[in-house]
């Protein structure tokens, strides 16, 4: 974990570049949103999200048709250049961030004696959101590339209205607000809004950014630069790297390749009667092959006197999910079998620290989520 100490001229050169840096960085970055704020003028920008299944104790709430039909306006708040790190530390103001869509809910033990649903129209309201974190800065050519993201989406509450029907002519609207966390729904939906968040973060991010040129940006004193970034992924990727060797070979000694994953138990309507109801009910899944979880890309740090903090994407080279049983039942038909599929596009980040001092160095696994499945 050994990091070489700059040069005293290094560290005067970017601290004496770096007001004006992030004055133009900024001032790009606007100019950015405001070319983005076109195509919501064309009304052409929908952001189209997954179907989402809930269980909550005896109930079943199926939301569908999900929407974030808007272009956030990422304010800027703070946007630091940090160097000597190879990042910027950011703070955006979103504002208030709406999803939409359907629901359908079923309760079983209701479904055991009379088949009755509650569907209608959903919309979801992220209040006053604000993103703050860390983005890794790469060196690709003689460009600098935000490529790893550490950033988390804070909103102040969430708010959840429903509208449903009980004749033709009379709707009705009901609505709750909870406090940020308190929202079981909420934070099941925010998983894939902040994916997507992020996404257009960093479309905005890397137009702004790849603008400078690093030779023009250091004054043609860029050597110092192209080694401290190579030194930060080498050291970001021995680690990790090291750390996954020594996983794979627990998991395949152990037996543990994969993982479970929760039953499905499911009540759904048929499209062509749309009267009677089917329900299908699986085993326990499985995910599969932990064992092929790989690095596809550079890795970003963050250290200081207390601790090293290494961020950034991994993949499984195949993400194998499935069930071995399944039974469908649907008005006087019952079909069984099984379930197998294989992801190969999907990005997992992981988050983990290496705290300082003393006569050993404790790591830490602070965050693993799996961010994007295609």
């Amino acid at each position: 974990m050994f990091s070489t100490e700059m040069s005293s001229e290094f560290k005067e050169l970017i601290r004496d570049i770096r007001p004006a840096l992030e004055e133009n960085l900024a001032r790009a970055f606007k100019n950015e949103a405001v070319r983005n704020q076109q195509i919501i003028n064309n009304n052409s920008y929908i952001h189209r999200m997954d179907n989402i299944l809930l269980a909550l104790d005896d109930s079943k709430i199926e939301l569908s048709n999900l929407k974030f039909p808007w272009i956030p306006d990422f304010r800027i708040v703070t946007m630091a250049v940090d160097l000597k790190m190879l990042c910027l530390d950011v703070t955006f103001k979103i504002g208030d961030l709406r999803v939409e869509g359907e629901y359908e809910a079923t309760n079983m033990t209701l479904q055991r004696l009379l088949p009755i649903t509650n569907n209608g129209k959903i919309e979801i309201t992220f209040g006053d959101v604000f993103a703050k974190g860390k983005v890794g800065l790469l060196i690709k050519g003689d460009s600098l590339i935000p490529e790893n993201y550490d950033i988390h989406y804070e909103p102040s509450e969430t708010s959840l209205s429903v509208k449903y029907y009980i004749s033709q002519e009379n709707e009705v609207e009901n609505k709750v607000v909870r406090p940020n966390g308190d929202d079981v729904i909420g934070n099941t939906i925010r998983m894939q809004l902040n994916t997507i968040l992020t996404n257009m973060l960093h479309r905005q991010l890397a137009e702004a950014v790849s603008q400078f040129s690093v030779t023009e940006l250091m004054k043609n004193k860029d050597e110092d630069l192209r080694a401290k970034a190579k030194e930060h992924s080498s050291r970001a990727n021995k680690l990790v790297d090291s750390l996954l060797c020594t996983a794979k070979d627990y998991l395949v000694a152990r037996n543990f390749r994969s993982i479970e994953t929760p039953c499905f138990d499911v009540v759904y309507r048929g499209k062509l009667s749309g009267v009677c109801q089917g329900v299908m009910r699986t085993g326990t899944g499985y995910i599969q092959d932990l064992s092929t979880l790989s690095r596809p890309q550079d890795l970003s740090l963050f250290e200081d006197t207390q601790k090293l903090v290494v961020y950034g994407s991994l993949s499984l080279r195949e993400m194998k999910h499935g069930y071995e049983h399944y039974t469908s039942y649907f008005e006087d038909t019952q079909i069984s079998g099984s379930v197998r599929t294989t992801v190969y596009e999907n990005k997992i980040f992981i988050k983990l620290s290496v705290q300082k001092g003393g006569e050993y160095c404790k790591t830490q696994l602070e965050n693993v989520q799996v961010s994007t499945v295609k």
